[in-house]
């Protein structure tokens, strides 16, 4: 066995153990290496106080902003919406115009004293004037041409709205067989309770020619 010489190992024991005393001292004196490398990232939430700067008052202003947007939307949708309403008002007083027109026109071309300008003013007080009462001039003149003497042989109709049989307008006035305002009257009566309006009356007659 080969011996270890002593005068070899002394000067190696002391060299390990000043190593281990520096070390401890540096510990001690708060010197110790930081367990994180110092090339890893940062974890930092910090901003940037110039970012800061900029971002702090922008978001106020982007609020006013769109506040200001939206306003005047609101104000264009309320100006059109007006718009809408003025152009209806405008037709409906152009189409009210319009049929005005057409009945003054209607009572104009009317003999007075005549059987239809007895239905005319008879009409009107049931409200049908206008396109109505232009449905039933045409559906009497087809008829009976307005003749209060209107008999049709086959069928028995009489009058002006040839009333099947001609009996029926009795309950109108005894005077049904000659008299134009009886006739007219249980005629519109007719019209109302069983289409509701000359231009319904109409429009079946001119399917069926018969109503």
């Amino acid at each position: 066995m080969n011996r270890v010489s002593i005068r070899g190992l002394v000067p190696a024991l002391l060299t390990a153990t000043v190593a281990v005393l520096l070390v401890g001292a540096t510990f001690a004196s708060g010197d110790a290496p930081s367990s994180r490398s110092s090339h890893s990232p940062s974890t930092s939430t910090s901003t940037d106080p110039a970012t800061a700067a900029l971002a702090g008052p922008t978001r106020p202003f982007l609020n006013r902003a769109r506040i200001v947007e939206a306003a005047e939307l609101a104000a264009v949708r309320a100006d059109e919406a007006k718009a809408r309403a003025q152009s209806a008002r405008d037709k409906a007083a152009r189409d009210a115009a319009a049929r005005a027109r057409a009945s003054r026109a209607v009572t104009r071309s009317v003999p007075r004293g005549t059987a239809r300008q007895i239905g005319q003013q008879l009409a009107a007080a049931r409200g049908w004037s206008g396109t109505q009462w232009t449905c039933l001039d045409r559906l009497w003149t087809r008829e009976s041409g307005w003749s209060a003497s209107a008999h049709n042989p086959s069928s028995g109709a009489h009058g002006i709205p040839q009333a099947n049989p001609g009996s029926q307008m009795a309950s109108a006035g005894s005077a049904w067989r000659t008299d134009a305002t009886t006739q007219i009257r249980w005629g519109l009566g007719y019209i109302a309770d069983r289409y509701g309006s000359p231009c319904s009356a109409y429009g079946y007659w001119q399917s069926h020619s018969w109503y």
